[in-house]
């Protein structure tokens, strides 16, 4: 069994750029459910948008690793549930994003599936 720090050396998943277009992730299942809209880098990678404020951002910790389920925008319950690796928490202060944190994501390889922190 692999240990998450051994998951964060492993590449990405690749997840279709037009396929989801949301997440959906509970920190302490089952409630709350947090419910994100994905947004993706010019390189296809994707990341989600947390308000400066938000009481959900100080539970986010880089290299853990959360069952995330991907929805697209046809879905009405369901979607693909992937362990996603959260790779980095950048804090915009300036431009589009100014007054929220950028939570780049990682879906991890189907045979990581059971490595959680």
């Amino acid at each position: 069994m692999l240990h998450s720090h051994q998951a964060a050396q492993l590449p990405a998943a690749r997840i279709a750029a037009d396929e989801y277009h949301r997440v959906e992730f509970a920190l302490q299942a089952p409630i709350p459910v947090y419910q994100f809209k994905l947004w993706r880098t010019e390189h296809n990678d994707m990341f989600l948008l947390v308000k400066d404020d938000s009481s959900l951002l100080p539970r986010l910790k880089e290299g853990h690793i959360v069952p995330m389920t991907y929805l697209s925008n046809g879905t009405n319950g369901g979607g693909q549930i992937r362990e996603t690796r959260i790779d980095r928490i950048i804090d915009e202060r300036a431009g589009r994003f100014q007054g929220h944190h950028r939570v780049e994501l990682a879906v991890l390889p189907a045979e990581l599936a059971t490595v959680r922190q």
